[in-house]
């Protein structure tokens, strides 16, 4: 379901963003001239190689990353270039699920400690009694008991960490969630749970989706259009099921032909395809 606003909840225009190199060596231009668009409740799925630049326009979102050109709007807003102190209000709008739930926890806080963090900081439930409800509720909606609050992160496996990453980002009742390689460090089985929690929290709070991925195969299943980068470009785009039922880039068709498929002739009919495009 997409909920359809006057206007994109986020809107990329012309991006492009150089990272510099060594002294007197010419900057790396890791997204050039990109432009996209998410609607309110909607995913958009970012897809291509590693280094293709999909991860420094989700960083660019986030303002993790200076941008060299181009502008970011959210809800009407440009924050291309917005100060520090803005910049800490978006969290409360803007959040993000990172690739590593091994990495993406402080291992010295209790789970409790870490999601009472972006209550304290945005200033929700400032009594202890409402966070201890909101943060039991949100381990209950993510599949987590009660008693997770007084556990540390190494008490629990990558998935359940993920789980717990995706309680912290969507508690603070975001409009944009960047989803950076969120599944891709998680069993095949473990994805697919996830993928459906998002899919499911999605419908539930109406939140949008910045889904950053390598894999053709899990953005299938959760995007309603996609963008494919190929060396910071934007190569092709458009609703998700029409790009993969006829891409029109070779590059498109090459990420396609590599997910793998159970049916023989659909894997033969890609491998002659890929010894014509040679």
């Amino acid at each position: 379901m997409t909920i359809r606003d006057s206007e994109p909840l986020l809107t990329i225009e012309h991006l492009v963003v150089d990272y510099r190199g060594r002294r007197r060596s010419l900057p790396v231009r890791a997204s050039d001239d990109v432009s996209l668009s998410i609607e309110a409740g909607e995913t958009l799925g970012l897809v291509g190689e590693s280094g293709s630049g999909k991860s420094t326009i989700g960083n660019a979102v986030l303002g993790f990353t200076p941008v060299s050109g181009g502008r970011i709007a959210f809800a009407g807003e440009d924050i291309t270039q917005v100060g520090a102190a803005r910049r800490r209000q978006l969290t409360k709008d803007i959040q993000v699920i990172f690739q590593n739930p091994y990495a993406s926890l402080n291992p010295a806080l209790t789970i409790g400690q870490t999601l009472s963090e972006p209550l304290r900081a945005h200033g929700i439930a400032t009594d202890a009694a409402d966070r201890r409800a909101r943060i039991e509720r949100w381990l209950d909606v993510v599949g987590l008991p009660a008693a997770a609050a007084q556990k540390y992160p190494s008490d629990f496996s990558g998935g359940q960490r993920q789980r717990i990453a995706i309680a912290r980002a969507l508690l603070v009742e975001p409009r944009l969630v960047v989803c950076d390689e969120a599944v891709s460090a998680l069993d095949l089985s473990i994805q697919a749970q996830i993928l459906n929690l998002l899919a499911e929290l999605q419908q539930r709070t109406g939140v949008s989706y910045l889904f950053i991925t390598h894999d053709l195969a899990v953005v299938e299943h959760v995007a309603h259009r996609l963008a494919v980068l190929h060396y910071g470009r934007v190569v092709e785009s458009g609703a998700t099921a029409d790009v993969l039922a006829s891409p029109q880039n070779d590059y498109t068709r090459n990420l396609l032909d590599a997910v793998p498929s159970p049916d023989p002739v659909v894997q033969r009919a890609r491998r002659s395809r890929k010894t014509l495009l040679r």
